[in-house]
């Protein structure tokens, strides 16, 4: 791949625990790094579900190669919030990272 091509400033965020004040807990994210990638949308379907149609639109990122890249954690571009859903290591080399990540905004 191009050097040029990524061109995306992205946020990788992780996923804490954090107590909410009444006993109980919630998941909160914070910035862990950023990154340069490559975005483009991968595929989209919709789904009927209780009566609602939703869109999910799954969409492929590229980023240069990190070997503690979890599957829970989030992606950030701009105003849009991508949960990771798989991470392959593109062609075995420790090179480059595909994402295939799912809009969550």
């Amino acid at each position: 791949m191009q050097i040029g091509k990524l061109n995306k400033r992205l946020i990788l965020q992780n996923k804490t625990t954090v107590s909410d004040d009444m006993g109980g807990f919630t998941d909160s994210y914070y910035d862990e790094a950023t990154v340069w990638a490559a975005i483009w949308p991968a595929s989209g379907r919709e789904v009927k579900q209780s009566d609602k149609t939703t869109m999910t639109i799954m969409t492929q990122i590229r980023i240069r190669y990190r070997s503690y890249l979890k599957p829970w954690e989030r992606a950030k571009f701009g105003n849009t919030y991508y949960n990771i859903v798989k991470i392959l290591n593109h062609e075995m080399r420790n090179e480059y990272l595909d994402l295939m990540v799912e809009d969550v905004t």
